[in-house]
C-alpha cells in the first residue's frame, strides 16, 4: 500500500516531469537543520520566474522536518509579472505545530534567498493555510 507521500511524489513526477529533487542541509547562517530537509522543486531560476508566468502553477513539496513528514501544496492565487508580487496559498497537511512552525521558517528562508523578500500576508490557522507574498 502506497503512502500519501509516495502518491504525491508520483503525481508530481508524472504530471510535472521537469521537476527535480533538491536537498537543503544547512540554515542560511551555516548551522545544520535538525534533520535533512528534502523538497521537490520545479526547475527554474527563482520563485518569481517559477510561479508568475502561470497562475495555475502548482508546487508539490515533500518536507521532512525533525523526522515528521509534512505534505505541502502551493497554488498561485494572483497573476503578476516578474516585476511584481504574487500571492501563494500554502496548505500544510500532517506534522505537529512545532514542525509546521519550522516549515514556515524554512519557506521564509528559501523565499528570501530566491527573491530577496518574504512577507507573511495572513493566516487561517483553523484550516492550516498560510498566504504568503513572494
Amino acid at each position: 500500500m502506497s503512502t500519501w507521500n509516495d502518491r504525491s511524489a508520483r503525481h508530481a513526477h508524472e504530471h510535472h516531469p521537469v521537476w527535480l529533487d533538491a536537498v537543503f542541509r544547512t540554515r542560511p547562517d551555516g548551522r545544520p537543520y535538525p534533520a535533512a530537509v528534502t523538497t521537490i522543486w520545479e526547475r527554474g531560476a527563482d520563485l518569481q520566474t517559477r510561479f508568475l508566468p502561470d497562475i495555475n502553477a502548482t508546487l508539490w513539496l515533500e518536507i521532512y522536518w525533525t523526522g515528521t513528514p509534512i505534505a505541502i501544496t502551493a497554488h498561485v492565487t494572483s497573476a503578476a509579472t516578474t516585476d511584481e508580487s504574487a500571492e501563494m496559498e500554502i496548505a500544510f497537511a500532517g506534522g505537529d505545530e512545532r514542525s509546521r512552525a519550522g516549515m514556515e521558517r524554512l519557506l521564509a528562508s528559501l523565499a528570501a534567498r530566491a527573491s530577496g523578500h518574504f512577507e507573511r500576508r495572513k493566516q487561517a490557522s483553523a484550516r492550516g493555510v498560510r498566504t504568503f507574498r513572494v
